[in-house]
């Protein structure tokens, strides 16, 4: 029987129970969002290959590190949304009693406009610690001019 065995979606929009999607369902949504940067930017980057790690969030910044996306992975990693964060800069997940030397690893590393990968912590919007690692692509256009930096980041 045939009709038996069509799977119907979930008609109930009660998402309250830590609802997520299929990983490969998010992954894809993140990519079909950043292809829409990538062709007004005119990106030379291959978004597959990019996004072929582990991560919890994305985030998008311009050249003077202010978001201009996040997925909403970054909702369910720090508990602020994108109308909160578009606009800012990372750095107001980090505590006023960061390590100065990680400030400045993290800006040298940025202004070498080489991709890398370090371990910070950041704070949640209740407050709470996490270790986060981030996994920074700089990206360029047809160009070679930088114009983004895109971290991908997950809590470890």
């Amino acid at each position: 029987n045939i009709k038996s065995q069509v799977v119907l979606p979930n008609t109930s929009w009660d998402f309250s129970k830590n609802y997520s999607l299929n990983p490969v369902v998010e992954k894809n949504w993140d990519k079909m969002s950043l292809v829409r940067y990538a062709k007004e930017f005119q990106w030379k980057i291959n978004l597959d290959d990019a996004l072929n790690q582990s991560y919890d969030a994305i985030v998008l910044t311009d050249t003077n590190e202010s978001i201009q996306w996040v997925n909403d992975g970054f909702f369910a990693m720090t508990g602020y949304d994108s109308k909160f964060a578009v606009g800012r800069s990372p750095r107001f997940l980090q505590s006023v009693n960061i390590d100065e030397e990680v400030v400045v690893k993290v800006k040298s590393r940025l202004s070498s406009h080489s991709p890398f990968t370090t371990v910070i912590v950041n704070y949640r919007k209740d407050k709470s610690e996490y270790l986060c690692e981030i996994h920074v692509i700089p990206i360029h256009n047809h160009r070679d001019e930088l114009t983004h930096f895109m971290a991908l980041e997950r809590a470890v």
